[in-house]
């Protein structure tokens, strides 16, 4: 996050400014008729008294920058590291194996929205993510009154009657499901989506690229697209252009795939078909 949208909780002030303050307070505490040597005394950097002066505002400026860290370390969108954890825990979290801060501070935040007990879709959402470790992504919706749709989907993008017989438990807990609610449990649809593109090599360029992108690209599937994320023509063509690929046609798919809220393209691609259109620069 940019340092302009920092909190402050006390006033940030450059080491000039400080030392400019500490001087004028000094000089202050002196009868008039003394301050005109003192400020010239001042304007000597050789002087004892700007030496001690410039230390003092030194560990001013310290102090200010440390109360500010300080602060910023108890507040959720700036913590980071064992920080974070500390905040996590006043939640009931606890940070998974390998988890980014980001992903880490991501999950608190949807503790929180799903704290709710009116039954709102980020209730649902969150302890439907609480169900297993298992489960990546989950989308809530309400086709009708009284009855909530919880979609879900796995790491790998399937989802098998073991995870939903579990979740389907876990929701249907009563101190999570609304009295009034019905819950339905389904696996996310997942999307089927067949690549072709031909792609111009440079002159260096290793033609093994062909046979290495189809994995290339069905790792970043996995790894960026969840419920709901759309695969657009333009993230295939920036996906397959690695390094050594000078140009990228894309042929399939021919338009922007959408996919519904409670859809995934999420390790859905099919065939992955790779032409070589030739080399250039």
């Amino acid at each position: 996050m940019s340092d302009t949208f920092l909190p402050n909780v006390i006033e940030e002030l450059d080491y000039e400014t400080i030392l400019a303050r500490r001087k004028a307070a000094f000089v202050a505490l002196w009868p008039e008729e003394k301050r005109d040597y003192w400020r010239n005394t001042l304007d000597l950097e050789s002087s004892p008294v700007t030496k001690v002066l410039e230390e003092s505002a030194y560990l001013e400026l310290l102090l200010r920058t440390r109360i500010n860290h300080a602060a910023r370390a108890n507040l959720l969108a700036f913590a980071t590291d064992r920080d974070l954890d500390r905040l996590a825990d006043f939640y009931g979290l606890s940070r998974n194996p390998g988890e980014s801060d980001e992903a880490f501070r991501a999950r608190i935040r949807e503790r929180v929205r799903g704290s709710s007990t009116a039954g709102p879709a980020a209730h649902y959402r969150w302890h439907a993510l609480s169900a297993s470790p298992a489960i990546r992504d989950a989308h809530v919706d309400s086709p009708r009154p009284g009855l909530v749709r919880v979609s879900i989907t796995g790491h790998d993008g399937a989802v098998d009657d073991a995870l939903l017989a579990h979740t389907r438990d876990y929701l249907n807990r009563t101190d999570i499901r609304v009295l009034t609610d019905t819950l339905e449990i389904r696996a996310a649809t997942v999307k089927t989506i067949d690549i072709a593109a031909t792609l111009w090599l440079l002159p260096d360029g290793n033609a093994d690229l062909l046979n290495t992108l189809p994995d290339t690209l069905r790792r970043a599937v996995g790894s960026q697209l969840g419920l709901g994320r759309d695969l657009t023509r333009s993230w295939l063509i920036h996906t397959l252009h690695a390094a050594g690929v000078q140009r990228v046609v894309l042929t399939a798919p021919a338009r922007d795939v959408v996919i519904a809220a409670d859809e995934t393209a999420k390790n859905a691609i099919g065939t992955v078909s790779l032409n070589l259109g030739g080399r250039d620069y």
